[in-house]
This record gives structure tokens, sequence and C-alpha cells, in this order.
């Protein structure tokens, strides 16, 4: 068996953090805009949209806008970004 393939003890200290993993893929993570978000990050698409030097790049699969979202201990951050770099802090702190 090669030695990549070879199994070993979990040690304590990563137990717990193997235990979390599993719990995210059971929980299947899943992340939504509140109307707030919703209108900021629509906003901002639209204003970009007309200075962006990348516009008309859109793919028949997308890939243009990227969203991103941070868990936090008082709630997610969602950033908006486009393929040119750009990105926009979206999230709606009031609703923390």
């Amino acid at each position: 068996m090669s030695k990549e393939h070879e199994t070993r003890e979990v040690r304590p200290d990563e137990a717990g953090a193997i235990r979390d993993l599993e719990e995210a893929h059971e929980n299947n993570f899943s992340f939504s805009l509140t109307e707030v978000e919703q209108a900021t990050c629509k906003e901002w698409m639209k204003t970009h949209d007309t200075e962006c030097r990348i516009r008309d790049t859109d793919t028949a699969i997308g890939g243009r806008w990227s969203f991103n979202f941070s868990k936090t201990t008082l709630g997610n951050v969602c950033k908006v970004s486009c393929a040119c770099g750009q990105e926009k802090n979206v999230t709606d702190y009031g609703c923390w």
C-alpha cells in the first residue's frame, strides 16, 4: 500500500474538526440574501455593468458574477464580485 493511502489513528485535536466537517456536510449549508441585500446587489450590478470593461463577456453558464458568503458568529457576510475584480459588500448589517 502506498504511503498516501495508509490509515492512522485520529488525534483528539483533529476529531472535533472532523466532526464539524461531517456536520456541515450533513446540514447542506445554504445561503440567501435578504430583500435589502438583494436590492443593494441589483443596484450595484446595474451600476457596475455600465462602467465595467468586460460587461459583454457573460457566458452561456454565467461565471461573471460570484457571491462569497462568510459565516461569522453574528451573521453572514455577503460580497458580490465581478470577473473584472471589482467587488461590493452587500451585507445587511441591520438584520444582525
